[in-house]
């Protein structure tokens, strides 16, 4: 089996985080029938802060472990928003698998960043 290098995994699973951030939000915005305005900012605004922090990841921009630590707290709790849903059917079903998948994802990126900041500070 290969193993992923660090910068890959974490690039991954951002990309992953993305796609159900997107993905949830659609499914969300369906449910809650909210206007095509209100879900095209929440997930321009998504997309923009994760290639945000993936970039500054990827360039090793000053602070970016705080920033991309922080970015993914912040939508790990957008995520557990997402696990409140008003009605029960299908789509509530995948929304709710959704959201757990994008907890559980960011939550391992967030120990992935932090793993490789404390390979650094030890090495």
């Amino acid at each position: 089996m290969m193993k992923i290098k660090s910068p890959k995994k974490v690039i991954l699973l951002m990309a992953i985080s993305l796609i159900l951030f997107i993905v949830t939000s659609l499914i969300a915005a369906n449910d809650l029938k909210l206007g095509d305005k209100e879900v095209i900012n929440r997930i321009l605004y998504g997309a923009i802060l994760y290639l945000w922090a993936t970039w500054m990841y990827v360039g090793k921009h000053r602070f970016y472990r705080f920033f991309m630590t922080f970015i993914l707290i912040v939508y790990t709790f957008g995520f557990i928003s997402f696990l409140f849903v008003p009605s029960f059917n299908l789509l509530a079903i995948i929304q709710i698998i959704c959201a757990i998948t994008g907890i559980l994802i960011n939550i391992s990126t967030i120990l992935v960043v932090r793993n490789e900041r404390s390979k650094i500070a030890n090495g």
